[in-house]
């Protein structure tokens, strides 16, 4: 940085200077501000967490890693952000339009959101971010960020307390939308969620054993549903609020069948990066117990997309979620059969997965039977969702599946429960 430096004063618990790796001295000009370092807009996030638990597998993920940080920090900083890794661990990010302590708190989600898409779940000691008090020639002089500082938790709470906002359309006919949505996502989009109350059945004796939530994502601006690689994308906050906005949608609507009898059960779809830190999980079951209330016999937990996330880290998951539920299942998007047998030892007692275009039966048959023996070397129960027809649940039956749902969700709402009249369904 031809040799100029700038800085603010020091406390003496400063930290020994943070390598740089040379050749940045150009960039990092646009960081050494005198105003923007004693103002705090300029912060360090560390990946030491990722390194230490990677071990000698680092090497091979590190371009990985950085690659994913550096689309995560596109999608996330603010217009006025900017940012420049300096070292194998270390990012710079200079938040100007925030103060310091939001600036240390929008780092810390973003550190934290980063490890939980490498680790599953980051522990206190994992979040380090560092407040930079000085750069010049010998490296970047830096101080830790308590992430329990009371400053740095009140900053965190303006920066991620929902804006509610009015839809500009009326939701779709049919979904049970609860009041607090739609929200503004970390990207500044509005999102709107609903879902439909679908009934699911256990073929065996063609019995109604609860309803299950079939959620869509929308964005406002677009009135379009998200897809689901704009789902995967969204940092960790926006996908608990799209999970506690979806249960809370499915209540408002079984409150609202009131004056029929309750359903046995409701299955209740929640991402595990949702569970994968306490905040998150604490809320989570604080729904479940409210749906417990609405059901004769308990809640169905059903992790999604569970084929994306190590089964070590899925096990650990249905471990904490266990007992608050009735059964844990994990619904899988992208259902071959190698996928699904990757998930052996994840502890899941079923497996849920979509059969979005109903098929012909031959073509049902051909497409279901290896899905099928994949799963049941996998789990005990084997729910299917998006059947074509009651003719297509008994051929499921007779293939080893356990649990349906037929893409007529009015149609069999307003049906009687007795399996005859199930039975004789067109």
């Amino acid at each position: 940085m031809s040799g100029a430096s700038a800085m603010r004063s020091e406390p003496e618990h400063s930290e020994p200077p943070r390598i740089v790796s040379p050749g940045l001295e150009t960039a990092l000009e646009h960081f050494a501000s005198s105003e923007l370092l004693a103002a705090g807009k300029v912060n360090i996030i560390a990946l030491d967490a990722v390194v230490e638990r990677f071990g000698g597998r680092w090497t091979m993920r590190r371009e990985q890693v950085h690659a994913h940080v550096h689309a995560y920090l596109d999608r996330h900083l603010t217009d006025q952000g900017y940012y420049l890794r300096t070292s194998d661990t270390d990012t710079l990010i200079c938040l100007p339009d925030m103060v310091r302590h939001a600036a240390q708190a929008t780092c810390l989600r973003y550190l934290r959101d980063i490890l939980g898409h490498f680790l599953g779940e980051s522990q206190l000691g994992d979040l380090r971010i560092h407040e930079v008090l000085a750069i010049s020639g010998d490296g970047v002089v830096a101080q830790r960020v308590d992430p329990m500082d009371p400053r740095v938790i009140a900053g965190a709470a303006a920066q991620s307390a929902p804006r509610i906002i009015a839809p500009e359309a009326p939701p779709p006919s049919g979904r049970a939308v609860h009041q607090w949505t739609p929200f503004v996502s970390a990207s500044g989009r509005a999102v709107q969620v609903s879902c439909e109350l679908e009934p699911v059945y256990e073929l065996r004796g063609l019995s109604r054993i609860g309803v299950r939530l079939l959620r869509t994502s929308t964005y406002l601006d677009e009135g379009r549903d998200l897809t689901p690689e704009e789902y995967a994308a969204l940092p960790q906050r926006d996908i608990l609020r799209i999970d506690l906005a979806t249960i809370s949608a499915g209540l408002a609507g079984l409150k609202a069948e009131a004056g029929r009898s309750k359903d046995p059960s409701i299955i209740l779809p929640v991402s595990v990066a949702s569970l994968s830190n306490l905040d998150g999980r604490a809320q989570i079951v604080s729904a479940f117990k409210e749906a417990r209330e609405l059901v004769d016999k308990g809640v169905i937990c059903q992790l999604c997309e569970v084929e994306l996330v190590p089964p070590s880290i899925v096990l650990a998951t249905t471990a904490l979620i266990r007992p608050f539920s009735l059964l844990v299942v994990g619904q899988v998007k992208d259902c071959t059969p190698h996928r699904i047998q990757q998930l052996k030892g994840a502890g899941l007692q079923g497996l849920a997965f979509d059969c979005a275009t109903p098929p012909t039966d031959a073509e049902f048959v051909v497409w279901a039977r290896p899905r099928i023996a994949a799963a049941h070397s996998v789990a005990k129960s084997l729910l299917l969702y998006g059947l074509a027809s009651t003719a297509q649940a008994r051929l499921a039956a007779a293939l080893g599946v356990s649990h349906a749902a037929i893409r007529r969700p009015r149609r069999l709402e307003a049906a009687p429960r007795e399996a005859a009249r199930l039975e004789a369904a067109p």
